[in-house]
């Protein structure tokens, strides 16, 4: 089994295990899409099965603390092509349907120290929820 077979199935004690081997495992971008495949740092992967439909909800929480419990890069940005940096975990999780503070934390932990001041959160960068 590898970390990305572990976060589709919500398998903690897999993901657990293989991070016990090798715990940069956390931060090594997982390859998925069928049409069009794309590169994902594993935190950001959670909330992509999350919000697909692939991970039942309540199973990311003791996923992402794995991933966070071995040092998993929680401002983690990919450089693209052109240039730019790629979204961080909270970013991706907002994008992909976290509408609230909560759900947002939910994809990527509670360890993410997230300062929410009405509709605004601060995470180095503000992230605007509407």
């Amino acid at each position: 089994m590898d970390v990305k077979t572990a976060i589709r199935n919500g398998d903690v004690a897999a993901l657990r295990q293989l991070l016990s081997e090798d715990s940069s495992r956390a931060n090594e971008l997982i390859r998925w899409g069928e049409r069009k495949p794309c590169f994902t740092h594993p935190l950001h992967f959670i909330s992509d099965m999350l919000f697909e439909g692939t991970l039942p909800p309540g199973k990311e929480i003791p996923l992402v603390d794995a991933l966070l419990d071995v040092g998993a890069d929680l401002d983690f940005q990919r450089s693209r092509e052109e240039g730019k940096k790629g979204d961080t975990p909270l970013i991706g999780a907002a994008s992909l349907g976290a509408d609230t503070p909560e759900r947002s934390r939910s994809c990527v932990g509670c360890s993410a120290k997230l300062r929410f001041t009405g509709p605004q959160c601060s995470v180095k960068t503000d992230l605007w929820l509407s």
